[in-house]
Parts: C-alpha cells; structure tokens; sequence
C-alpha cells in the first residue's frame, strides 16, 4: 500500500479528524492583532490523507494567548484541560506552561480554506483516552480481590487461634497456681 503526502504552499494538510499527537515545542510569539501569544507544536502520530496513511509523523503549530481563564473558553485553558485532565482550573492557581512540552494529548484537525489553497488547521483538543477494562482484566482484578479477602480472612482466624491458645494458657497457669495455694496451705 503507497503512502502519500502533500506538498503545499500553504502548509501541511492531512486528513480531518481527531488524532493523538505530543507537544514537542512552546515559543514566545508575538502578532499585531493578537499581541504576545505562544506559538505551540505538536507532532501529530500517525496521520492520514485521503485515508492513506503518510509515512512520517507531520508537526502542526497553532497559537495561544498568554493568559488562562476561568470559563474555559479561550484556547490555553482548554489546552491545559485536555493535557492535565483537568475539567476546572482553580482561581489563583498557576500552570509552568513548559512543563506541556513532551506531554501527550488528542486534537482535532479540520480543513483550514486559504485563497486557492487548504491546509490542516488545529481546532481543539482532547484529554487522553482512558484504557476502558476488559472482560479478562476485571476478572484478574476480582481474582486478586478474592486472594486479598481470603488472606484477610487467614489472618483473621490465626488471631482467634492465637487469643483461644493464650486463653487456654492462662487457664493452664490459674490451674497452677491455685494448686500450689493448695499444697501451701
């Protein structure tokens, strides 16, 4: 199966859709309209065009502001969400953006029309999928559970043996005592 890539002017284009990627690169950046900004990179795993697979991972860049807002709705505080897992940032709270760099995350990719040209734009983001369990691992997990509850359950009845052992001693030795009381006497 030939693996294709394209080749435009306008930048890189791939498939629509949601795909796994890392951040692998953060700079400072600056735009008139926007002022200071981040200009943030992600290398995007395993993408496809025109359903074909493409034979290296391609790296996308977007932009962000600089500064995270409680109501989620700028860019960077979705960002930090999906990488964190976080669904609210806390008021006050402060996030070293750098530390993103390297982290893995899910975005989604649409079409971005520019002039005669379309290119792969980045529109969102997405907190990791977690490993849904399966039929054989929870059995594992009720096994390892059972195991614990039948150790628990040992231990349990070496205590009851340890008291009635220690019981039946101090009897042994009230029985002793009470005879040499006797023979004293």
């Amino acid at each position: 199966m030939p693996r294709k890539t394209k080749v435009t002017t306008g930048g890189i284009r791939i498939d629509c859709g949601e795909y796994k990627a890392v951040i692998t690169d953060l700079e400072d950046s600056y735009h008139e309209k926007y002022k200071e900004n981040y200009l943030w990179k992600v290398k995007i795993k395993d993408p496809t065009l025109d359903g074909e697979e493409i034979e290296e991972d391609i790296e996308l860049g977007f932009f962000t502001g600089r500064k995270l807002t409680l109501s989620g709705k700028n860019k960077l505080t979705k960002l930090v969400k999906a990488v964190t897992g976080k669904t609210e940032l806390e008021k006050g709270a402060e996030i070293d953006v750098d530390d993103l760099v390297g982290r893995p995350i899910r975005v989604i990719v649409e079409d971005n029309p520019k002039e005669d040209e379309i290119y792969s734009k980045i529109t969102g983001f997405l907190p990791l999928k977690k490993k849904k369990k399966t039929e054989k691992s929870e059995e594992k997990e009720e096994k390892s559970e059972e195991k614990e509850e039948k150790k628990e359950e040992k231990k349990e009845e070496k205590k009851e043996e340890k008291k009635e052992e220690k019981k039946e001693e101090k009897t042994a030795d009230d029985d002793v005592d009470d005879l040499f009381k006797f023979s004293g006497d």
